[in-house]
C-alpha cells in the first residue's frame, strides 16, 4: 500500500521546485495527489507543467470544486500527465 504523498508534501520536504524557462518540473516525484499545487509560488508565471511519472491513479478527488489544485495557473499552455497510471479523471 503507497502512502500519500501529495504536492504539499513534496513542497515541505524539499521546498519550492525550480522553474526553468516558464517549466515546472514535477515529474517522477513519487506524487500520488495534487493537493498543495496551488501553494506553488510562481504559478502565474508557469506555461508548462510536468507531472509526469507520479501516481496519480485517481483524480476525481483532486478536482473537486473546493479543491482547485490548478488554480493561478493563467498561463498554463501544456500540462503533461504520461505515464500518471490514471484510471478516473473528472470532466
Amino acid at each position: 500500500i503507497m502512502r500519500e504523498y501529495s504536492v504539499a508534501d513534496y513542497i515541505a520536504q524539499y521546498g519550492q521546485p525550480e522553474l526553468v524557462n516558464g517549466k515546472l518540473d514535477l515529474s517522477k516525484k513519487k506524487i500520488t495527489s495534487l493537493f498543495g499545487l496551488d501553494k506553488f509560488d510562481l504559478r502565474s508565471k508557469t506555461l508548462s507543467l510536468d507531472i509526469s511519472g507520479n501516481y496519480l491513479y485517481d483524480m476525481r478527488l483532486d478536482l473537486q470544486p473546493l479543491i482547485l489544485p490548478f488554480a493561478g495557473f493563467e498561463d498554463l499552455e501544456e500540462l503533461s500527465l504520461n505515464n500518471c497510471q490514471l484510471q478516473y479523471l473528472s470532466e
